[in-house]
């Protein structure tokens, strides 16, 4: 999160201020999950929109939920739930084009894309 208060800096994202803090929000939800598969349900993801300091309405919630899924900004998990191997989209993209099999750097099963960290939270598929 750029927490650098200068014009050029605040460009750096498409993101508002508020937009940020319900995705820290998010990503506290979903790191500290009791489950361990570092998710949270669309429900619990709405109720946090109202927890943020300028609160979003359900139907902003939803949306801003909806592009962070599809701005890639959560990640992507092991099939294996056991396994704690997790990666940023970006980060996997780059890991495994070096790789020449696409595994799991821990567990060493074979590699999804179709796990989402964070999963749940889509509104609409």
């Amino acid at each position: 999160v750029n927490t650098n208060g200068d014009e050029i800096a605040k460009l750096a994202t498409e993101y508002s201020p508020a937009e940020i803090s319900y995705f820290k929000r998010l990503i506290e939800l979903i790191v500290t999950a009791d489950d361990d598969a570092f998710s949270a349900s669309s429900i619990m993801a709405l109720k946090e929109a109202s927890k943020i300091k300028t609160q979003l309405s359900k139907s902003a919630a939803e949306t801003l939920l909806q592009r962070f899924v599809d701005d890639k900004w959560l990640g992507q998990r092991c099939d294996v739930l056991e396994c704690k191997s997790r990666f940023h989209h970006h980060c996997a993209r780059r890991y495994f084009s070096s790789q020449n099999e696409k595994v799991c750097p821990a567990c060493k099963i074979a590699w999804k894309n179709s796990n989402i960290v964070g999963e749940p939270l889509r509104i609409s598929e």
